[in-house]
């Protein structure tokens, strides 16, 4: 993990140089507690639910990617397990083991979590417009999954699709969609 300032600004340095748009905003948020992270982070349990066992995500490709995309994407969900040694800091597999520690701070013993993606959707069409609503987001989950609930749906959306009042303003609203979130 990241344990000084130096590093800190090294990493942010770097990420500031790399390119931006939907796909790679998404990347910086998923990886940036990686890059703020420190040895003695402390985690408070709240009482939610918990990410456990073994999950199988659904990735709806919503508009066009390219196969680079794609396969970064999916490296980054093999990613979670993976430990490229102690010299390559910070690692996607560190910040997942903070992840996994919830469950021993809930009393629940620790296990991994495994990540495996399931299932892949491609909706080149823009089935459900090119503005992300809640309406929106019910629309596209039921067509790609078919209303199975043993899959944890992503919606990955093409830099052309617009986010309105989701997203930029919450992170998800619990509930809105029954069996889904």
């Amino acid at each position: 993990m990241v344990t000084n300032g130096i590093e800190r600004q090294q990493i942010l340095r770097m990420a500031s140089s790399l390119p931006s748009g939907p796909l790679v905003l998404s990347l910086y948020l998923l990886l940036f507690p990686v890059c703020l992270a420190t040895d003695s982070a402390s985690i408070t349990y709240h009482g939610g639910p918990l990410l456990t066992g073994n999950l199988h995500l659904t990735l709806i490709w919503y508009g066009q990617f390219g196969r680079v995309h794609k396969n970064v994407i999916r490296a980054f969900v093999e990613s979670l397990h993976y430990n490229a040694g102690a010299n390559l800091q910070p690692q996607v597999s560190s910040w997942w083991n903070v992840v996994e520690s919830y469950q021993e701070v809930a009393g629940k013993g620790s296990s991994p979590i495994n990540v495996k993606v399931v299932k892949q959707v491609t909706d080149l069409k823009y089935s459900a417009g090119k503005v992300v609503t809640s309406e929106f987001i019910q629309k596209v989950l039921r067509k790609a999954t078919g209303g199975d609930s043993n899959t944890i749906p992503v919606i990955l959306t093409a830099r052309d699709v617009q986010m309105q009042g989701l997203c930029f303003t919450k992170c998800s609203q619990h509930g809105m969609l029954g069996n889904f979130i």
